[in-house]
């Protein structure tokens, strides 16, 4: 079994709001660097764009604060190392015809399915950051009213054919892959492995993709999704044939003509 590398502090919680409301308190009262926070429940998770996160017990809340330094590559590239690490830990516990891949910048996608999100808040000014992970190990979310939440339909690694998985399990190993990749990153930024690792697993690429900036107002671009730059940003080539760099906005499948 997969231990927990010596450098993490790991901190149990039966149940909180937010696992990363919790590392970010810890944060600002001086913890160390590579403190974990697991929680058996939370009941104010969130993601991206201030989406809620649903959270059954059974799957695994999981934030990491790390502390920064002068020597600290880009800050937002620490997206893509989580996304990298998340994917190979995904992998690792289901069988080897799934696909997993990448939904541009952290979503993990299974046969076109949403098992897991990240949300990473802190800065460079703050001299930490805290990487949140959710993670649908046991259970497929199906809250009354959360469908409309779902970008894709959710599920989960044991409806995927994990096999019976304790959390135990997966937040060893998630821990031991992030700590392999940040390390990765510390001495070759976004360039090698972690550039090409992400580029083979984003999800639709040299497909139709939907770029959403508001799903609410339906704005969005469609075009082919050209992979990303190299400061991670997406690339979209519309239907004149240039390419626009996306920044920040919901990648989703193409609308039909």
């Amino acid at each position: 079994m997969v231990e927990l590398p010596n450098n993490f502090k790991l901190k149990l919680y039966e149940r909180v709001g937010s696992t990363n409301t919790v590392a970010k308190e810890l944060a600002e009262e001086g913890a160390p660097s590579f403190t974990l926070v697991v929680s058996a429940e939370q009941d104010g998770g969130r993601g991206r764009f201030n989406r809620q996160w649903v959270s059954n017990r059974g799957n695994l809340f999981y934030s990491l604060l790390i502390r920064l330094d002068i020597n600290t590559p880009m800050l937002h590239e620490l997206t893509f190392v989580t996304a990298v690490a998340t994917a190979q830990t995904i992998k690792s516990f289901l069988p080897s015809e799934r696909s997993v891949s990448i939904k541009w910048p952290n979503d993990i996608i299974v046969d076109d399915h949403k098992v897991s999100g990240a949300l990473l808040e802190g800065s460079s000014d703050a001299g930490w950051v805290v990487i949140g992970i959710g993670i649908n190990v046991a259970v497929t979310p199906t809250s009354a009213g959360a469908a409309s939440l779902f970008v894709h339909s959710p599920s989960s690694l044991k409806d995927l054919g994990g096999g019976d998985l304790s959390i135990e399990d997966v937040y060893t190993r998630l821990s031991a892959d992030i700590n392999e990749w940040y390390e990765e990153w510390l001495k070759a930024g976004l360039s090698g492995r972690i550039f090409r690792e992400f580029k083979e697993l984003l999800w639709r690429k040299g497909q139709e993709v939907r770029v959403s900036f508001n799903a609410d107002k339906g704005e969005y671009l469609q075009g082919i999704n050209d992979g990303i730059d190299e400061k991670g940003c997406l690339l979209l080539r519309m239907p004149d044939g240039k390419q626009k760099t996306i920044t920040a906005a919901d990648v989703l499948a193409p609308l039909p003509f």
